[in-house]
């Protein structure tokens, strides 16, 4: 199973069959650099936001896909108070396909 399936069907359940779906969209892209995806906006904060920073695993209100090779090697959440730029997220470029995303 693909990392980023892991990811979805480990912090997301209730989300999966949608992310999911969407992941396959975003690879049917077949992008040629490496890319972030805004690929949905959550109505509230989801992930670990209790923990030590350091510590704590992926929060946020807004969910990411990261494509590399052409192919979604990772999904993950991401506050939108942080910078969404492509060096920020280590990738080539950053693209929005989720509703009412700014």
């Amino acid at each position: 199973m693909p990392h980023y399936m892991q990811r979805i069907e480990e912090r997301m359940p209730d989300l999966a069959p949608r992310l999911l779906d969407i992941a396959r969209s975003v690879e049917s892209l077949r992008l040629a650099k490496d890319t972030a995806v805004l690929v949905h906006e959550l109505p509230a904060m989801r992930g670990d936001t209790q923990a030590n920073i350091l510590d704590r695993a992926s929060n946020g209100d807004q969910v990411w896909a990261i494509v590399r090779g052409g192919r979604v090697v990772t999904m993950m959440f991401r506050r939108s108070t942080q910078p969404a730029t492509a060096e920020a997220m280590r990738v080539e470029q950053c693209k929005r396909i989720a509703k009412g995303a700014k």
